[in-house]
C-alpha cells in the first residue's frame, strides 16, 4: 500500500519576481507564468489528477466496505512513532476524534491560521507552515483536498498533496500523502 504517491508532474522552484511588476516592487505572491505559486494555484481545485484521486478513493471506499478504520503502518498508535529511544514521562491516550467528541468536524466555516494550536511535540515549523496555508484558500484546498469529512464515507484516512522539493532551482514532485484521523489525548 503505497501511502506516499509519487506523480510525475514537476514544476521548477522560481523565485524571481514577474516582469510586469513596477521597478522596486515585489511581486508577492509571485505571479509570473512559470513561477511555483502559479503553477500551484492555476490548478484551483485539489486533486485535479485523477490517477491519485482514484488511488485515494479505491483506498478509502475499500476501508468503507470493510467497516474498519485505516491505521497508518508507518505511524502506528504506539510510543515509537513519537519517540526515538526513550520513553515519554507522561502517557498517552490513542484515540479518534469521533471518540473524543460526538461531532468532530475537519474544517469548519473555512480555516485561521489561529486554529492551528501546538502541543507537545515541538514541531511548530510544521504547524508554522499549515498556519499560512490558511491566508490562501486555493492554496490550502490544493493541499488539503475539501471532499474529506467525519462522516460520509469515513473510514479513517485523510489525503494530503504537497510539493516536495528543496533548494533553488531544483525540481519539486507533487506527492499525495494518506495519513489516518488518529490524534493522541494526554492523560
Amino acid at each position: 500500500m503505497a501511502l506516499v504517491e509519487e506523480t510525475s508532474v514537476k514544476v521548477a522552484l522560481e523565485t524571481e519576481a514577474s516582469p510586469d511588476v513596477p521597478e522596486g516592487k515585489t511581486d508577492y505572491p509571485f505571479t509570473a507564468s512559470n513561477s511555483i505559486y502559479t503553477a500551484i494555484l492555476s490548478r484551483n481545485e485539489a486533486v485535479k489528477d485523477a490517477k491519485r484521486l482514484k488511488n485515494f478513493l479505491e483506498l478509502r471506499d475499500k476501508y468503507v466496505h470493510k467497516k474498519v478504520l485505516f491505521e497508518d503502518p508507518l505511524f502506528p498508535p504506539n510510543d515509537s512513532s513519537l519517540w526515538y529511544s526513550s520513553k515519554f514521562p507522561i502517557e498517552f491516550e490513542w484515540k479518534r476524534p469521533t471518540e473524543i467528541c460526538d461531532n468532530p468536524q475537519f474544517i469548519i466555516d473555512g480555516a485561521s491560521r489561529t486554529d492551528i494550536c501546538q502541543g507537545e511535540l515541538g514541531d511548530c515549523w510544521l504547524l508554522a507552515a499549515i498556519a499560512c496555508l490558511t491566508l490562501n484558500d486555493k492554496l490550502l484546498y490544493r493541499v488539503i483536498p475539501s471532499d474529506q469529512s467525519f462522516t460520509e464515507n469515513y473510514a479513517g484516512i485523510f489525503h494530503f498533496q504537497v510539493l516536495y522539493g528543496h533548494g533553488q532551482n531544483h525540481l519539486g514532485t507533487i506527492q499525495s500523502i494518506y495519513v489516518d484521523s488518529g490524534p493522541t489525548k494526554l492523560y
